[in-house]
């Protein structure tokens, strides 16, 4: 797995984590991933792998696009 630098919470500013949806049951046979602020909240969609999630959050942070805060 390759670590990739996550972008700060366009919110609070804090650092941010990709995390496993553990509640969102599996999809393929994995569970899914994505950007979360364990400050505010903020949060990117789920996607497949990790890289996908960090690449995700990263590109809506850049472009400026509303993440959903639940």
């Amino acid at each position: 797995m390759i670590k990739i630098r996550l972008k700060k919470c366009p919110v609070c500013h804090s650092d941010v984590k990709v995390i496993i949806d553990w509640d969102g049951g599996r999809i393929n046979g994995k569970f899914r991933q994505f950007g979360y602020c364990s400050i505010c909240g903020y949060h990117s969609d789920p996607k497949d792998s990790y890289e996908e999630a960090a690449n995700t959050w990263n590109a809506q942070v850049s472009s400026g696009h509303q993440l959903p805060l639940f």
